[in-house]
C-alpha cells in the first residue's frame, strides 16, 4: 500500500507532469477569463494536443485545465462585483451628504 502511494507521488511530480500542470494552469486561467470560452470549449480545443502524450500526463493536464478554467471564469464576476460595490458606496456617501470628487 505504501509503495503505491510513493510510486504515484513520483509519477505526479515528475518533470513532464509538473510542466503539464503549470501549462494547464496558465492556459486554463486565460481561457476562463475570456468570455465565451468555457471549460468544455477549451477542453475540446486542447484535446488534439494531448493525443501524443502519455495517458497520465494528458489526464493530469485536462483535470488541471478544467479547474483553472473555472477559477479563471470568476475574474469577471469578481471585477463586476467590485464595480457594483463601489457605485453602491458612492451612492450611499452622496445620500449621506458626504462630499465626493
Amino acid at each position: 500500500m505504501d509503495n503505491l502511494i510513493f510510486e504515484s507521488i513520483n509519477v505526479v511530480f515528475s518533470s513532464q507532469n509538473l510542466l503539464a500542470i503549470l501549462a494547464a494552469t496558465f492556459i486554463g486561467i486565460v481561457f476562463g477569463a475570456i468570455p465565451g470560452l468555457g471549460a468544455i470549449v477549451g477542453m475540446a480545443l486542447l484535446m488534439p494536443f494531448s493525443y501524443h502524450w502519455p495517458s497520465v500526463t494528458a489526464l493530469i493536464f485536462m483535470a488541471v485545465f478544467y479547474n483553472a478554467d473555472v477559477y479563471g471564469g470568476s475574474f469577471a464576476a469578481i471585477l463586476r462585483d467590485k464595480e457594483e460595490w463601489r457605485s453602491a458606496r458612492q451612492q450611499w456617501l452622496l445620500s449621506a451628504g458626504a462630499v465626493w470628487d
